[in-house]
């Protein structure tokens, strides 16, 4: 959002560092919950109305300085505050996520490296994987998590090594023959080995 935005208005919106929370919209951002951090995204007024009443606290959905966006923003301390105390207050955050999620409010726990690296949904989805290398060995790596029917193969993740495919580019795409791609290798023109 902060590209259109500085894009749109010809640089007139600088946007900043907006810290745990986002600038534009309320509440979304990272909680402190029981045991550790929630990322919670209830600004819309359906969304805000239902995590009032999740807390006990269904006045605040109709209350006035909270009723809108707007207002949500203006009064962005207090919210965080209120929301925070009610996770503090849950059985953990565990037990938070699954409540939020009943009520389906996009929610989802802030998770380590090596939370992440070991989580079943994002191992399942390739959102990690385990990468093959010749030279470097096996190890995890971010994935694309993004899937598309007309590509469902993952794409094979291996660098290549230096100047592993001077040969072909020279010949297939640029019509250099056998004996003029070895005078360049001769001439040191061209390297290729280990990385």
């Amino acid at each position: 959002m902060n590209v259109q935005l500085y894009s749109a208005t010809r640089g007139e919106v600088d946007p900043k560092r907006s810290g745990t929370q986002h600038p534009q919209i309320c509440p979304t951002g990272i909680f402190r919950g029981k045991q550790g951090y929630l990322v919670i995204m209830a600004f819309l007024d359906h969304h805000w109305a239902e995590l009032c009443g999740i807390m006990g606290r269904p006045e605040l959905g109709k209350d006035p300085r909270y009723a809108t966006n707007v207002a949500r923003v203006e009064h962005r301390a207090e919210i965080v505050r209120l929301i925070e105390e009610w996770l503090a207050s849950t059985e953990s955050d565990e037990a938070a996520t699954a409540v939020l999620q009943e009520h389906r409010i996009p929610v989802a726990p802030v998770l380590s490296i090596p939370q992440a690296v070991a989580h079943p949904h994002l191992r399942q989805r390739g959102t990690v994987r385990t990468i093959k290398d010749r030279i470097f060995g096996e190890f995890e790596a971010p994935g694309f998590p993004l899937r598309f029917s007309a590509f469902p193969e993952r794409l094979p993740l291996e660098a290549a090594v230096l100047g592993e495919h001077n040969g072909e580019v020279l010949s297939q795409h640029l019509g250099y023959t056998r004996d003029e791609i070895q005078a360049l290798e001769a001439e040191g023109v061209l390297h290729s080995g280990d990385r």
